[in-house]
């Protein structure tokens, strides 16, 4: 999962997974921590 504020290190995070050919989950960083939480565990990130 990547939880970061849109920034150049946002960018960059998603070009290295995307260059790994690997996949990620895009949280939002102001949803409820009890959201992100869902999302992490129900992606099995």
């Amino acid at each position: 999962a990547i939880l970061l504020e849109r920034s150049h290190d946002l960018l960059a995070s998603q070009l290295a997974v995307l260059k790994c050919a690997a996949v990620y989950v895009p949280l939002d960083t102001h949803a409820p921590v009890e959201r992100q939480a869902f999302m992490i565990e129900d992606s099995r990130a």
